[in-house]
């Protein structure tokens, strides 16, 4: 949430109430962005580890076919292990909710949303208190009953968190509840948190001195280089003295337009 992925997810203002479900194909291209992370050598998993050390132990090269259509359909990740291996269908959950655990999803408050995650009994417990709604504890005692009565409970919360600030609701839950904002793009973007951990990367275009870009999420203990795509054509000269080519040579092809 506090990413602006649910923010670029949701409507226009006034077409719908509630910021629409990730799994809609209106916000950014999360498969391609993925795609672009799991062919990256640097990221540490165990398969890319073996992808990097396995022609080195067979002496022998390998292709690497990563396709977009693979990485999406590796994204379904437990629904998908549960489809295959006990029949379970995953539907679709209003706000963003996690299809079994409830509460866990977006909630109205004064002036926003707020995503709330009570993944377990105790993290349910302490939001009840939190909220002043100690009796909530014995009305929806357990996962079962408050699955059942997902639509009541979520016009109870909303009721509840509606009457202060997103930002209060943060202060008083953040340490012991899992819980977020819903940020919009600017927000996102000049949150202190993600400002201070380097998340934006700038550096000099010769079009825009100072281009600025979202960093890389890998860290290395030091800045990763970052430098604009060259623009065609600007370093077919020096390529082509590097293969030898005499100046004299290059002007002919420059004057042929062969290069």
């Amino acid at each position: 949430a506090s990413r602006c992925l649910i923010g670029l997810a949701r409507p226009p203002a006034g077409a719908r109430p509630a910021p629409r479900p990730l799994s809609s194909r209106s916000g950014p291209p999360s498969p391609a962005s993925t795609l672009t992370l799991s062919s990256r050598p640097s990221v540490p998993s165990a398969g890319s580890k073996w992808l990097i050390e396995a022609p080195f132990l067979v002496q022998a090269g390998r292709d690497l076919d990563v396709s977009l259509y693979d990485v999406a359909m590796h994204l379904l990740n437990y629904p998908a292990a549960w489809y295959l291996n006990e029949g379970l269908v995953t539907e679709r959950v209003a706000r963003s909710a996690h299809p079994f655990i409830v509460p866990s999803q977006l909630y109205r408050t004064k002036d926003g949303w707020i995503f709330v995650m009570a993944q377990n009994q105790r993290f349910w417990e302490r939001l009840a208190d939190a909220l002043g709604r100690r009796d909530l504890k014995a009305k929806y005692p357990d996962f079962a009953a408050r699955r059942e009565h997902r639509d009541e409970l979520t016009q109870v919360l909303d009721a509840e968190f509606a009457k202060q600030t997103t930002e209060s609701w943060l202060a008083k839950l953040r340490g012991t509840i899992p819980c977020g904002p819903v940020y919009d793009l600017p927000q996102a973007l000049n949150n202190p948190y993600f400002v201070e951990r380097g998340g934006v990367q700038v550096f000099d275009h010769p079009d825009k001195p100072g281009f600025k870009l979202v960093a890389s999420p890998f860290r290395i203990g030091e800045p990763l280089p970052a430098q604009p795509a060259p623009k065609l054509g600007e370093h077919t000269e020096a390529l082509l003295k590097e293969l030898g080519y005499a100046d004299a040579e290059i002007a002919r092809l420059k004057a042929a337009r062969a290069v």
